[in-house]
């Protein structure tokens, strides 16, 4: 992602909020029942109680209220490129950690239990394939356990133009460059697919 793609991304959310105010519509969701569900198709990898979290593209940090809504005490870090969002973040989770930064050109020099992303790749730049790939990339390197986010899917009867459609068949064998276990997630009511990538075998229990 180029420089001049990421201060639009930070110009045109801060239009919204000063618009909208610090709303999960401002952030670019439906409602907060929409971004629940979203939250809850990310974070069904296994065990979250007592982990470490990485949430990339993290916005107001409304990944914290869900999983503690859910009763899970998490280690949570939060990273977004905009500053204004990371502001109000902070002021709403005084506890948690939140860090202004692009994980690709600024990596991380530690690992995480999960990795995850949440509607931070639906924007048209220049290259959405290659911008994708290098962001699963060092997801993956920075989870130890495993990572997940959502794209919009093709499969619509509608597009608008500003927003970047993916093809679920083509992303998938790029998960699997990274891992053999990987779930593709295309069974829930959002114009838009999730993908789960695991270190290992994920548990199913007895059977």
């Amino acid at each position: 992602m180029k420089e001049h793609e990421k201060q639009a991304a930070v110009d045109r959310y801060n239009k919204r909020i000063s618009e909208m105010g610090p709303t999960v519509q401002a952030i670019g969701w439906g409602d907060e029942r929409q971004q629940k569900l979203r939250f809850a198709v990310l974070t069904a990898m296994g065990e979250m109680n007592g982990r470490s979290i990485l949430d990339v593209g993290c916005g107001f940090g409304d990944m914290i209220d869900y999983l503690k809504n859910r009763g899970l005490d998490v280690e949570y870090t939060g990273v977004d490129i905009n500053p204004a969002i990371l502001e109000v973040a902070r002021e709403r989770h005084p506890d948690a950690r939140f860090e202004c930064r692009d994980i690709v050109t600024a990596p991380f020099d530690e690992q995480f239990d999960y990795v995850f992303q949440s509607g931070a790749f639906n924007h048209r730049v220049e290259d959405n394939r290659e911008f994708v790939w290098s962001m699963m990339q060092e997801m993956y390197r920075l989870c130890r356990r495993g990572m997940a986010f959502n794209l919009l899917t093709s499969y619509v009867d509608y597009q608008d133009d500003s927003l970047f459609y993916f093809r679920p068949e083509d992303y998938l064998p790029l998960a699997k460059k990274l891992s053999r276990y990987v779930t593709l997630r295309h069974d829930y009511p959002l114009y838009e697919f999730t993908l789960q990538i695991f270190r290992e075998p994920p548990e199913y229990g007895r059977f």
